[in-house]
């Protein structure tokens, strides 16, 4: 093939080909799936990056919107950062209340029996009412007795809910109106949240959603519990790799959607697998396994 054809052009744009070790003038084949794994991975570091900005807008505006006012010309209100629970539970439970056509949510996180239940109620009103609905959850959740009774009646209710095992921000969305999304911000308070109306910002956050939706596996309450070891294996496998990456405890726990009880058990668990006597130990073990993989050749 010829090295200036547009066929080979899009091959290396989708990872497919690269240059030869030996011969940078040849071209040789990659395996598909590992040229899927390099681009999937690319585009959700892009789509951090981005949601991270994103967060940080909000306290960059209140700074300017400051000096704005002082100046006494007009400020806009449509992005606000709200500070506690209660607060953000208020502001969206108001959206749903206004909801027409979707509610979108993603939830990466471990959810309380109690917000379950005002979760439960809230959102079968809104799909009684014919809204649809759409629900991202880790796999970790589909061992949750309260998860897994919210999601038998939504879906009884025509919602649809999946799991992705990686990691994927907290936000919701109503009627591609109101969006609701974690303060991505260091000091930020634990239970805030941003809330914008802003037409351009909720349009962004929709489109994050759209990339991460069809990557989930569909959650039927009705299939047999075998799904849930399959879940487990991911779960861990995300706890690994973000403790390979220097991560606290703390910081893994809600990010893989677990207590602190679940994490504990979970990496003594992983301990036992991989021989390993201390968190550190067990990092190392999973780096030297994942280079071991990284530098077996793949058959073309």
């Amino acid at each position: 093939m010829d090295a200036d054809s547009p066929e080979l052009a899009e091959l290396a744009r989708y990872g497919l080909v690269r240059r030869g070790y030996l011969d940078p003038g040849a071209f040789m084949a990659v395996a598909p799936w590992d040229a899927e794994s390099d681009l999937l991975a690319a585009e959700l570091q892009c789509m951090q990056r981005s949601l991270a900005r994103m967060g940080a807008l909000p306290h960059v505006m209140v700074k300017a919107t400051e000096s704005f006012a002082a100046g006494a010309y007009h400020t806009s209100t449509r992005t606000r950062i709200i500070e506690n629970r209660e607060e953000v539970n208020a502001a969206i439970a108001r959206a749903f209340e206004g909801a027409r056509e979707e509610v979108i949510t993603a939830q990466p996180g471990s959810r309380t029996r109690t917000a379950m239940s005002v979760a439960s109620t809230r959102d079968a009103a809104v799909l009684q009412r014919g809204v649809a609905m759409r629900t991202l959850y880790h796999p970790s959740s589909r061992s949750s007795g309260h998860v897994q009774r919210y999601v038998k009646t939504t879906t009884g209710l025509g919602a649809q809910v999946r799991t992705l095992g990686r990691d994927f921000p907290r936000m919701v969305l109503v009627d591609s109106r109101d969006a609701f999304f974690a303060i991505q911000l260091p000091e930020a308070p634990e239970h805030g949240a941003v809330h914008t109306t802003d037409p351009v910002i909720v349009a962004w956050i929709r489109s994050i959603f759209d990339a991460f939706w069809p990557l989930g596996e569909v959650w039927d309450p009705s299939e047999p519990s075998p799904r849930t070891a399959a879940a487990n294996t991911d779960t861990k496998r995300m706890i690994l790799q973000l403790l390979a990456e220097g991560h606290a405890q703390k910081v893994i726990s809600p990010r893989v959607g677990l207590s602190k009880a679940g994490l504990d058990r979970a990496l003594a668990e992983l301990k036992q697998d991989l021989g390993a006597t201390s968190l550190f130990q067990l990092g190392m073990k999973w780096n030297e396994a994942q280079r071991a993989a990284e530098s077996t050749p793949s058959e073309v």
